[in-house]
Parts: C-alpha cells; structure tokens; sequence
C-alpha cells in the first residue's frame, strides 16, 4: 500500500495528473489503485502532505446526545430570507464565473437550460442572463424528467458514491471532485444529447412524462 502511494507521489511531483497517473498505475501494476485512490492521495500532496503512511486515528468521536433522558440538542435557528440572498449571491457568482470561462471557448450564440428552482429565478440571476445575452430555454414546471441533473447527473453520482461511507465534509468533497475529474467531455454531451432526446419524446408523449 505504502509502495503505491510513493509511486503515486512521484508521478505528482513531475506534474502528472490523477488521470495520467492512473493510466500509468494500470501499465505498470496488475493490482492498479482505484482512480478514487489517486485522486484521494494527489490531492493529499498537494495541500502539503510528505508521508505516504496512514494517520494514527483517534477513538470513536463521542455523541453529542448520549442518553435519551438527556434532552435533545437545541437546532440552530436559520433565517430564511438570508438564506435566499446567500443562495442568489452565489448562483449570480458561479454564472460570472460560468461566463469567463465560456468566452475563451464559445463564440456563438448560447442557449441556457436551467430547472425553474426559486434561486435560478430571482432578479440578480435574470440580470446575469441579460448581461450576457443568453437565451433561456424554457422549462416546464416539475419536470425532473427533464433536467440533466436529475435524469442523468445526479444518478450517476449516486452509483459513483454506492457502498462508500465519509466520516467528514472534506472527504465527501474530494470524491465528488474525483467523479468529476474522471468524467471527461464525452460524458457532458452525452448527457445534452439525452437531453434533445427527451424533448422530442415529450412532444410526442403531449406532455407526459419521459421515462427514459
């Protein structure tokens, strides 16, 4: 295991990829580490670690409700207003950046496609796509059948994290950047092709769900 893990530091430090690394892994091994693995150590090396032993783990956590005479913790109380202007900011950001990135790439015309989510329909969000001159698709309302996100995004997700367990954030974060990481552009079109797909079989279904 330690072997692995010093091979996988090396081809780090010459500025392979996970990806290029586990090409490398399954050439050179016949017992070759999950890409998960890879990605999971680069990332490790990457943030300053040098070891490529295990870290001593600490004692089961204790619970912060131990006994049910005990009263249950107190949740925090959230306030939902703020939690839209939180959630807007956000969605208004990630389009600025969406846009940077897009202008290096795209010069024609682009059609956006977004589910009728309330952050995806408050102002600051309708003026990115004025800003930007996008023109939004239209979306039926609870259409799930219909989004990439739902009929194909999210349930590939879900078979990447199946029989997997994470103890803290930090790790889930890390395995969802490696789904994405292996996913490569085929894997996006694949998905928008679907997508025309569905459209079709819904105008000819007159708007009843698409299965598949």
């Amino acid at each position: 295991k330690t072997e692995f893990r010093t091979v996988i530091k090396h081809l780090h430090m010459k500025g392979l990829t996970p990806k290029e690394i586990k090409a490398e892994d399954n050439v050179h091994t016949t017992s070759a580490s999950a890409f998960t693995t890879v990605y999971n150590w680069v990332n490790e090396f990457k943030h300053g670690r040098t070891s490529t032993c295990d870290a001593p783990h600490s004692g089961r956590p204790s619970k912060q409700w131990t006994s049910p005479s005990e009263p249950a913790p107190k949740k925090a109380k959230t306030v939902k207003s703020a939690g839209k202007v939180i959630a807007t900011d956000y969605y208004a950001a990630l389009l600025d950046r969406f846009n940077n990135i897009l202008k290096k790439n795209a010069k024609k015309k682009v059609l956006f496609h977004q589910d009728n989510a309330r952050v995806h329909t408050y102002p600051a969000p309708i003026a990115k796509f004025n800003e930007f001159r996008y023109e939004l698709l239209l979306h039926l309302a609870y259409s799930p059948d219909l989004t990439p996100c739902d009929y194909f995004r999210f349930p590939n997700l879900k078979k990447w994290f199946g029989g997997k367990r994470f103890t803290t954030r930090e790790q889930l974060i890390v395995e969802t950047e490696a789904y994405f990481e292996e996913s490569d552009k085929s894997y996006y079109s694949d998905g928008l092709k679907k997508l025309k797909n569905r459209w079709i079989k819904c105008i000819e279904l007159k708007g009843n769900y698409v299965e598949k």
